[in-house]
């Protein structure tokens, strides 16, 4: 399953086997997400921001860029 994300650096978390002292309070889905990328269940990709269909109903956009959402996910 692809796993689309706009943060390459969450990516480098999740593909690399260290982790960051700052990534603490994060270790134990981090963890998670790691074993998983590891056997192949997930696989994380970039995306840039702009191609993330999701966003149109996670976020508030001018009406054209709304539009272009709307196009991406077929809702009329």
């Amino acid at each position: 399953m692809t796993m689309k994300m706009a943060n390459q650096a969450a990516i480098r978390q999740v593909e690399w086997e260290e982790s960051s002292a700052r990534a603490r309070h994060i270790d134990v889905k981090l963890k998670f997400l790691k074993d998983y990328s590891k056997k192949g269940v997930i696989a994380p990709t970039y995306y840039a921001s702009a191609d993330m269909k999701a966003d149109v109903l996670t976020k508030a956009f001018a009406v054209p860029r709304l539009q272009e959402l709307r196009k991406m996910v077929g809702l009329v």
